[in-house]
């Protein structure tokens, strides 16, 4: 009896994972994609949002007598 073994339930959800992720990465490597100018694009829109937030929209209101300035 020649029976042919049973892969385990996990090997098998194993190979599939990695043959997506081999997927994966062919197609990132098939695109001619210009990382270094979306990573530019993407710091600089970060750094207009910290900015923005940063920035009071009216400064007496962040500098009022209930925060404990007495303005002397």
């Amino acid at each position: 009896m020649n029976e042919t073994p049973v892969p385990h339930p996990l090997d098998v959800l194993d190979e599939i994972d990695q043959r997506h992720v081999r997927e994966q990465q062919a197609m990132l490597y098939a695109r001619a994609t210009p990382w270094s100018e979306l990573l530019t694009q993407y710091v600089d829109a970060l750094a207009a949002l910290v900015t923005e937030d940063s920035e009071p929209d009216n400064p007496a209101e962040t500098t009022s007598s209930e925060d404990g300035y007495s303005g002397s």
